[in-house]
């Protein structure tokens, strides 16, 4: 018993349902009842007609096009027979058919050097050299270490613990010290680059190192794993997080302003990129 109504709120919240779910069921949708849309009064019968036959456009537009479509002159073709041809569209204007005209390669040219000096990123850039090298994703570059995602194969599902150790033990993960420059000056942004993500899976960073330790590795954790193999998913956000971010660049600038002079190795500088 809760509150001074002496009932529990589920016995509200039951009622509540039940009554919902006898007004979905009694309740009927307008295509479930017959005839709803009834002919008017004044109408006796609706004529049939394909669909070539009927006019799609409205009374006042019909109209419009009643009293506005020329009348065409057959002396005018006959005064100037070798003039171009002429068309009367839907909207009772006149025009004069033309070849479409084709774009010359210094013209092109010019519409994609334009498009390249934007901020933006057109997609049809991809497609067009010396544009294209922009749009290789940053992950594929060389100096970058294999995503460990790629080690993945779909045999290892039926191994068994002993031989996916076994297979770990013979797989070799090794990074150069210019991959890793490479990773640290990439990455610099964190969370706001999709590199970041993708250079974290199938990692134990420090965060979920405790996690690790303490999960059983012959069955651990499967939400542990997704962390772990899908850090992309991971991804939380919330006013203190937000709080932090927005205002991470002063507090940076704060901080070091205030230790610079304490800093042995001369001047400290916070460099954004």
């Amino acid at each position: 018993m809760a509150g001074l109504g002496e009932t529990c709120s589920h016995v509200a919240s039951v009622l509540w349902a039940i009554e919902s779910g006898i007004r979905s069921r009694d309740s009927l949708t307008v295509t479930q009842k017959k005839a709803y849309w009834v002919i008017p009064h004044a109408i006796k019968q609706v004529p049939y007609a394909t669909v070539n036959e009927i006019s799609f456009v409205g009374k006042k537009k019909s109209q419009k096009l009643l009293f506005n479509t020329p009348t065409p002159s057959p002396s005018a073709n006959q005064l100037s027979p070798s003039a171009p041809s002429v068309a009367s569209t839907s909207t009772g204007e006149c025009s004069t058919k033309r070849p479409p005209l084709t774009p010359s390669q210094e013209e092109v040219s010019v519409l994609f050097a334009s498009l390249a000096s934007t901020s933006k990123h057109p997609a049809i850039l991809s497609l067009i050299e010396p544009y294209s090298d922009k749009y290789v994703p940053s992950s594929l570059h060389e100096a970058l270490p294999m995503c460990l995602s790629e080690l993945k194969k779909p045999d290892y599902l039926e191994y068994s613990y002993s031989q996916l150790l076994k297979v770990a033990r013979e797989t070799p993960i090794c990074l150069t010290m210019d991959q890793v420059q490479a990773v640290e000056s990439k990455t610099k942004l964190q969370a706001k680059t999709p590199l970041w993500f993708r250079m974290r899976t199938g990692r134990v960073t420090a965060s979920l190192f405790k996690r690790v330790s303490c999960t059983d590795p012959a069955s651990p954790s499967i939400s542990l794993l997704m962390l772990i193999c899908h850090p992309e998913l991971n991804r939380f956000k919330t006013a203190v997080t937000s709080w932090g971010c927005e205002h991470e660049k002063v507090a940076l600038s704060e901080y070091f302003e205030a230790h610079s002079s304490k800093c042995k190795h001369g001047k400290v500088e916070v460099i954004y990129t």
